[in-house]
């Protein structure tokens, strides 16, 4: 007959491999009316805005846009001037892992922008953008712990005890970040904005609780022209933290990993207060972001069985019970290949050393006496020296296993 066990089975998500995809847009943009012509463009940068994903049918639309920014010299010396533009991006992601995806997290970053002046009026623009795509599907796992009339049938077990880690829950929460960057007492008004650049960086995450605090950094670069007509520019980092829902009951230690993409972005001269302050940059920032709550379980699970009165033939499976156990040893073993390579390199460095140092003829120890010396006191400093990778030498130096001199040196014993 059979037997029937006793099972838990666990909720949770799988993350798949991810999806990614390269994609190049190009566009001829034409040069504003109420801006001068163009005699030399001086740079050109770029800033990916991912705003939506919509995954149907095993295929997910990806919309967005480039904000591009060109920086160039103006005709008839009106000095430096800029203007924006944007290149809209639609890409649609393919692949058999988003048949059952629940949810994914999308990442992108603008690897290459190349702008190129066609005529004083219009510039040619060519993007490289590279998206990637981590679908989340749901999952449960199931583990044996135990057996159904297990003394009825005189069955012993043997119970391991393991750490399990997975995807308990996945968080997602679009937000607007609003701040102002002041410029220092030294530092003259701005006088025209020529470019600026953000970028988001996740400085911590955590849960507490059942919430998941979540704080990150938004770094913002600016190029602009003070009022006396000189380039200048200045940085800042400006701190944002956000709350989303976590966990209702934990049950073990929780570990969030988060990613924060930009939606938009709005940047101008002033504050909200004061329109007019051209010593304040005031900044709105739409942002996108995205957490998986994993949890690390301890369960106990049948490792193998038997009965000590029936014959009993048992069937066994390999059950993957922490995802993550790769990842870790992947680690460890990188480590420590780093550091066998740091070792090995070491070793190689010392026996340069060690074949550069200049020896007695007659010993290998600089510490030594010299062996062919006929009272054996005098120090290897004062015979003739030679350097270790030499191998030349007279038969008592052979037979003292010293190292043997060059034939540049003199014999260090009388016999040739």
């Amino acid at each position: 007959m059979e037997l029937e066990l006793k099972k838990e089975q666990f909720a949770c998500y799988q993350a798949l491999p991810q999806l990614s995809e390269n994609r190049e847009e190009t566009t001829e943009t034409i040069v504003p009316d109420y801006l001068p012509d163009i005699a030399r463009i001086v740079d050109a940068s770029g800033c990916l805005f991912l705003r939506s994903r919509e995954i149907a049918d095993g295929k997910a639309q990806v919309s967005g846009t480039v904000r591009m920014t060109l920086l160039y010299v103006a005709e008839d010396a009106q000095g430096m001037k800029s203007f924006e533009y944007t290149l809209p991006l639609d890409e649609t992601i393919e692949g058999r892992a988003l048949s059952g995806s629940a949810d994914s997290c999308l990442d992108g970053r603008l690897c290459s922008c190349e702008v190129r002046m066609l005529n004083p009026r219009k510039v040619f623009t060519r993007v490289n953008v590279e998206l990637t795509l981590t679908p989340y599907v749901p999952a449960s796992l199931s583990v044996c712990s135990g057996v159904k009339e297990q003394e009825a049938y005189k069955i012993e077990t043997l119970c391991e005890k393991k750490d399990i880690g997975i995807i308990r829950a996945i968080r997602e929460k679009d937000f607007t970040f609003s701040d102002e960057v002041l410029l220092s007492g030294t530092k003259e008004p701005i006088q025209e904005l020529l470019r600026t650049k953000c970028a988001l960086r996740v400085t911590d995450c955590k849960s507490i609780g059942n919430k998941i605090v979540l704080k990150g950094v938004a770094r913002l670069d600016a190029i602009y022209v003070d009022e006396s007509g000189n380039l200048a520019s200045m940085s800042s980092e400006l701190p944002f933290s956000q709350i989303l829902d976590g966990l209702a009951e934990e049950e073990g230690e929780t570990t969030v990993r988060a990613s924060l993409r930009l939606t938009g972005a709005e940047i101008h001269v002033g504050s909200e207060s004061e329109p007019d302050n051209n010593r304040a940059i005031s900044l709105r920032l739409y942002i996108s972001a995205f957490t998986a709550v994993r949890e690390v379980k301890s369960v106990c699970c049948v490792a193998d069985l038997y009965s000590t009165a029936y014959d009993l033939t048992a069937k066994t499976e390999t059950v993957e019970l922490c995802d993550s156990a790769a990842l870790v040893l992947r680690d460890v073993m990188t480590e420590r290949g780093v550091e066998s390579r740091m070792a090995t390199r070491r070793e190689e460095k010392r026996e340069r050393r060690c074949a550069r140092r200049r020896i007695c003829a007659c010993c290998i120890s600089t510490k030594t006496p010299c062996r062919c010396s006929p009272s054996g006191g005098a120090r290897c400093c004062s015979r003739p020296t030679f350097r270790a990778a030499d191998r030349r030498g007279c038969r008592t130096c052979t037979r003292a296993r010293s190292p043997r001199p060059s034939a540049r040196t003199a014999w260090s014993c009388a016999s040739p």
